[in-house]
């Protein structure tokens, strides 16, 4: 996988943490935002595939959460800050060493760099791969924060585009995008409570 531009390196990394994604899902549960039902199919639906979609990402995919309440909730569960859009910076730092293309890719913005540490907003904050790429590229610690999906999205529209368009990134991120919207309407099918033969009647 190339994370810097000009210098391409390949890291393996997993991109799903099953302790963690494991007790997300506990944390949403016992906060009443997901059902024991639902839980279980999506991970059933990502144990099928290979790329280890993000657990909360396809959440909001099938519309079980809200892309503000996986924000909030991942904030709460992680003990992390959720930044707003207007934190994000006009000019992303590290740019001339980190791959806007990678940042886009993985739905993540650098908010701001020192001499220790770099400041990195996250749709998927649990997303090890983008913590230890970004790590290994700057030498620094990484300090993650969350933002809303398309928050994110938007500031690459409106801020980062001639960037981005230039090293031939698209608008779709891989971060669920192994799903087909057949996969996630069957999903949401296999999530919904099934009617009983004495209700139907």
């Amino acid at each position: 996988v190339i994370i810097m531009t000009g210098n391409a390196q390949k890291i393996k990394v997993e991109l799903l943490d099953p302790m963690v994604e494991n007790d997300l899902a506990n944390y949403l549960i016992k906060t009443g935002k997901l059902k024991q039902n639902e839980a279980e199919k999506t991970f059933q639906l990502i144990s099928e595939q290979k790329n280890n979609p993000p657990f909360g990402l396809l959440l909001v995919r099938m519309g079980i959460l809200s892309e503000r309440d996986l924000a909030e909730t991942e904030a709460e569960f992680r003990g992390i800050p959720l930044t707003e859009e207007s934190n994000f910076p006009d000019i992303m730092p590290c740019e001339d060493r980190i791959s806007i293309e990678f940042l886009k890719r993985n739905l993540s913005i650098i908010l701001e760099e020192n001499d220790d540490n770099v400041v990195v907003a996250m749709a998927d904050p649990g997303n090890r791969y983008l913590l230890d790429s970004l790590e290994m590229a700057s030498k620094k610690r990484v300090i993650s924060q969350v933002a809303i999906i398309s928050e994110i999205e938007s500031a690459y529209r409106q801020n980062y585009n001639e960037k981005s368009d230039e090293e031939g990134t698209s608008d779709i991120h891989p971060l669920t995008d192994s799903f087909s919207d057949d996969d996630v309407e069957h999903l949401r099918e296999l999530a919904l409570p099934q009617e009983t033969e004495e209700e139907k009647e």
